[in-house]
């Protein structure tokens, strides 16, 4: 059961390196119908910037899910 991470980071709308990265990822995603498909859009959702408490590993600075809230994404399809 593989999974798929599709990273994209482009802040251009319509980009052409993100539509082939999409188109790819689909594709992998039809071969593999049994995997999960996990895209995250860092242009629009970038990730938080490690701090003094996230290199602590301390649970308390909320690392996780809690931390990254709606920029954690679900899987797709």
């Amino acid at each position: 059961m593989p999974s798929i991470l599709l990273l994209t980071a482009s802040p251009r709308p319509g980009s052409f390196s993100t539509q082939i990265a999409v188109e790819l990822a689909e594709r992998l995603r039809a071969a593999n119908p049994a995997g999960a498909l996990l895209h995250r859009d860092l242009a629009t959702n970038p990730l938080p910037h490690i701090d003094s408490g996230f290199t602590a590993g301390d649970p308390q600075t909320g690392r996780g899910p809690e931390r990254c809230g709606s920029r954690c994404n679900p899987p797709v399809g």
